[in-house]
């Protein structure tokens, strides 16, 4: 599955821990209290799901006894994925997370620098499944502070001697180059429309012929969109490349407030909470609560 880049980063630290634990549970998998290949499934999925991808995103296939460990079948999307778990159901692999224990840890404090208005960057790519999830996230978070804050979507992609290459592909970079033109002859506002049908009705592989009608139903001009990304898509995302490069972001979503990257959890209300630390007065709208019911994947594309 794709994991975000705080969670890569805590793969390469505990490497050495897992590597650790790997040969210690090799030599005793077979001690009491190990739990059963269904009971070790189970608690490896309801921490995936919790910790990993959007709750109930996660399907378990099947677990087969591997030695050592439990294999665990995993279906998230669509996809299918290869996990371990240990079998006192205690550590999950490749990456060597103790489940037990990051279960427990309390969340950090994410505190973002003041401003007036909030400068709210999130970065993603327009078909990366956990972009768009921020997406969808952000939405009622825009429409709850509105102007008091400067939401921005940027969209990761490198240009190459002309030529714009993203993770998912041509088509993808097509869409990225078709929403920052949305964006700058239209607005947010049109934006926000656009995007909430291309998510809910448009693939990366039909995009192409989709888009239109979607570009349609949001009364936007079609010609004007495609002309836009003829005559400045490549310079639009180019200004995008440098600000990733800038602020160092490597994975869809990353989501940047006041310049300070964000590290709480994916929800509305907890998206709402990170922005609403960063004003130097903080504004009533702030007291609102927002959903907190369906966190969202910490994976990421990148």
């Amino acid at each position: 599955m794709e994991f975000s880049k705080k969670s890569i980063i805590i793969a390469v630290l505990i490497v050495v821990l897992a590597v650790s634990v790997l040969i210690q549970v090799t030599s005793t998998y077979n001690v009491p209290g190990a739990l059963t290949s269904e009971q070790a499934g189970q608690k490896a999925l309801a921490f995936i799901n919790a910790n990993l991808v959007q709750t109930g995103d996660a399907t378990l296939g099947g677990v087969a006894d591997e030695g050592a460990f439990y294999k665990l079948d995993l279906v998230v999307q669509g996809q299918k994925y290869v996990s371990y778990v240990t079998k006192d159901g205690k550590t999950l692999f490749p990456s060597g997370i103790a489940i037990d224990q990051a279960a427990t840890q309390p969340a950090a404090t994410f505190d973002a620098p003041d401003a007036a208005v909030p400068t709210v960057d999130l970065y993603v790519m327009s078909f990366c499944p956990y972009g768009t999830q921020a997406e969808s996230i952000m939405d009622p978070v825009a429409g709850l502070l509105g102007s008091k804050m400067n939401f921005n979507v940027r969209f990761i992609a490198h240009v190459s001697n002309g030529t714009v290459q993203s993770l998912h592909g041509t088509n993808e970079a097509n869409e990225d180059m078709r929403q920052l033109c949305i964006i700058k002859d239209y607005g947010m506002s049109k934006w926000w429309t656009y995007v909430s049908g291309i998510n809910d009705k448009c693939t990366v592989d039909d995009i192409e012929t989709c888009w239109a009608n979607v570009a349609k139903d949001a009364g936007l001009d079609g010609s004007k969109v495609a002309d836009c990304v003829k005559s400045d898509g490549l310079a639009l995302i180019t200004a995008d490349e440098a600000l990733v490069d800038a602020n160092g972001v490597t994975g869809s979503p990353t989501l940047i407030i006041n310049d300070e990257p964000y590290t709480g959890s994916r929800t509305s209300d907890a998206f709402k909470e990170g922005i609403c630390t960063g004003f130097t007065t903080v504004p009533t709208e702030c007291s609102s609560a927002l959903s907190t019911a369906t966190p969202a994947s910490q994976g990421g594309c990148g």
